[in-house]
Formats: structure tokens, C-alpha cells, sequence
């Protein structure tokens, strides 16, 4: 069969399927603009490896035991995808949203992302992050209370919403972070850049 010069959305999505990286790349690259709603996709145990979901809704999608390394998942929202087994190393998972993601023991990724789902599913009330690299990380709605984010590196990371009560964030990069609503008291430590 030939293929289209410009496929269609649901041919593209069977690229995915597959594991037809290439295909699904250009695909991708030449529908920047549209967006891409791949929620309760199930991509279990697929090749997935240097995919581009940048800016995907992979809501609740079944990525468990899938090989994503080295994929970009910049900004795309991973709420509720299963991720068990998944292989994400060298993912690019800059402001991706890791609430309520499913990881498990046996999910390889990053120390630095692994911390940022920790963070974002757990409370960290009271913990040291000294010196954490924090940047370019998706911290919406956070439960810091009372954290040492002292010298941490949060440039570039969405803050909104995360509740700051108590921390120390004493020369933490503030730079090009979002802080949206955060929620402060009398007890934290943070000196806020000007724009």
C-alpha cells in the first residue's frame, strides 16, 4: 500500500501504534499546530524509543512496559498514564505534568524526573531539596510546606499553585519561573525576580 504524502490523523496514530518512530516524527513535525489528543491510548510494551509528544493529552493512556527513551514529552500532560515498567530514559519531560502518573519500581527514568513525580504525588512537607535541580520542572500545586528548596534550581519551572508555607527557598533560581498563585506565609524564605 502507498503511503499518503501527508497522512491522515488516525494513519499517523497507526504509525504510533506500530512503533513507526520516523513516520510519526514527520507526522508530527508537520502538525506543530494541532493538537494532539492521544488520552487512554494503549501503547503497551511498544517501541517508542526518540518519539515526539510534545504537547500530547496522554491522559490516562497505558504506556506500561513501553520503550520511551529519548523521548520528548515537553509540556505534554501524563495525568493519570501508566508508566509501570515504562523505559523513559533521556526523556525530555520539561513542564510535563506527572500528577497522578502511574510509575512503578521497574520504571527506569531519570533521578531528576522521578524526584519531580515524587513531589508532585506525594508530600514533601519538610524535606531537604537542598541543592535539587528542580529546573524546567512541572510543580503545579505542590505540597512543600516547610521544604528546604534552599539553592535549588527552579528556572524555568511552573509553580502555580504549590504551597510554599514555611520554605526555605534562600537563593534558590527563581529565574523564568512561573509562580502563579503560589501560597506563601510569614515563614517563608523567597525572594521573588523581577520581571
Amino acid at each position: 500500500m502507498q503511503i499518503p504524502e501527508k497522512p491522515s490523523k488516525e494513519i499517523a496514530l497507526n504509525f504510533l501504534k506500530e512503533g513507526n518512530i520516523d513516520k510519526w516524527n514527520r507526522w508530527k513535525s508537520e502538525h506543530q499546530e494541532e493538537e494532539l489528543n492521544l488520552s487512554d491510548i494503549d501503547l503497551t510494551e511498544t517501541n517508542l524509543s526518540g518519539v515526539n509528544l510534545s504537547g500530547a493529552n496522554l491522559t490516562g493512556a497505558n504506556l506500561s512496559d513501553a520503550n520511551l527513551t529519548g523521548a520528548d514529552s515537553i509540556n505534554a500532560d501524563l495525568t493519570d498514564a501508566d508508566l509501570t515498567g515504562a523505559d523513559l530514559t533521556n526523556a525530555n519531560l520539561i513542564r510535563a505534568d506527572l500528577r497522578s502518573t502511574i510509575l512503578s519500581e521497574d520504571t527506569t527514568i531519570d533521578d531528576k524526573w522521578r524526584l519531580v513525580w515524587d513531589i508532585v504525588n506525594h508530600s514533601i512537607q519538610g524535606r531537604d531539596l537542598i541543592n535539587a535541580d528542580l529546573s524546567d520542572a512541572n510543580l503545579t500545586g505542590a505540597d512543600s510546606i516547610n521544604a528546604d528548596l534552599s539553592n535549588a534550581d527552579l528556572s524555568g519551572a511552573t509553580l502555580w499553585d504549590a504551597d510554599l508555607s514555611g520554605a526555605d527557598l534562600t537563593n534558590a533560581d527563581l529565574t523564568d519561573a512561573n509562580l502563579e498563585g503560589i501560597i506563601t506565609d510569614e515563614n517563608t524564605k523567597i525572594e521573588i525576580p523581577e520581571e
